[in-house]
């Protein structure tokens, strides 16, 4: 199994601690790849037996890559750094790809650790994938799975080529949806559901957001993204708004632990996340532009 890690000392050691508890139902290969890490990541993962292979910073998806190379499972399984999974995690997987053979991976749901506004957000526009397992459509692009809670064939998984390491995010999108041109059946399920360790507050919620939008969009390459791309940007905000509240329901069926005045200002975050990842699409664009000389 294969887990990236920059910079994740503060939790990695649960991860790790969560990850080791399967080895009593598996012979894991636990493969920490440190993508240039300036803390005591790679010490923590070696303390707690996991092998280590360091690469400079190049990104998660690169970092993804770089595992690879050295892994020797099958199926292969993902999480990252700050989440922890449930003791039946990897048996889970395994159990769904051994009941179908036919699928070539399957991918879970991300838990948030906090009941905050913040964190709420996140499932917002996710809520369908809670409901019920579902086959994934190519022609469907906005069900995807995520390196945090998937296993893969190997076979499959190495026929694209891996993740590509260009895109800073959106790379398990992108690999998602690569593996289903490529003819690859791939299944959300509703078990296991991997705990996110992350608790971003209204700011942090933010900055990631922004940090997304100023990096080349999934789907999107440089050359072929322009203003039509910028404005859509601003327009979902709003969107996200309105059908946030309409979710509200559903959200709160979902978590009933989680305080309805977080609930209450969920789509609100989300609304003032969206804003910033289109600031930062629009900066994107106009440093393209500069630099292309358009």
């Amino acid at each position: 199994m294969l887990i990236p890690c920059r910079d994740g000392a503060g939790a990695l050691e649960r991860c790790l601690r969560s990850v080791a508890a399967q080895r009593a139902q598996f012979n894991l290969q636990i493969l920490v790849v440190d993508d240039g890490s300036r803390d005591s990541s790679a010490a923590i993962a070696r303390e707690l037996g996991a092998q280590v292979h360091s690469i400079e910073p190049a990104g998660r998806a690169a970092a993804l890559n770089a595992g690879l190379e050295h892994a020797k499972g099958d199926p292969i399984l993902f999480t990252d750094a700050d989440c922890e999974v449930p003791p039946d995690w990897a048996a889970k997987l395994c159990e769904h790809l051994d009941q179908r053979p036919e699928l070539h991976g399957v991918g879970g749901n991300l838990w948030p650790s906090a009941r905050n506004p913040s964190e709420l957000s996140k499932l917002l526009p996710y809520l369908d994938e809670f409901a019920s397992e579902q086959e994934l459509d190519p022609a469907e692009r906005r069900t995807a799975l995520n390196a945090n809670n998937m296993a893969l064939r190997a076979s499959a998984l190495r026929n694209v080529g891996g993740f590509d390491a260009g895109l800073l995010h959106g790379a398990d999108a992108d690999l998602t949806r690569r593996m289903l041109a490529a003819g690859s059946r791939l299944m959300r399920v509703l078990q296991p559901r991997v705990r996110h360790l992350k608790r971003d507050g209204l700011s942090g919620l933010c900055r990631t957001s922004y940090r997304r939008g100023s990096t080349v969009a999934v789907h999107l390459k440089s050359a072929e993204f322009g203003w039509t791309d910028v404005l859509r940007g601003f327009v979902q905000p709003l969107s996200f708004l309105v059908r946030g509240y309409a979710a509200l329901p559903r959200l709160r069926g979902l978590l009933p632990d989680a305080p309805f005045g977080s609930a209450l200002l969920a789509p609100w975050a989300g609304c003032c996340a969206r804003m910033c990842e289109a600031l930062g699409r629009l900066r994107y664009f106009v440093r393209y532009h500069r630099g292309s000389g358009r």
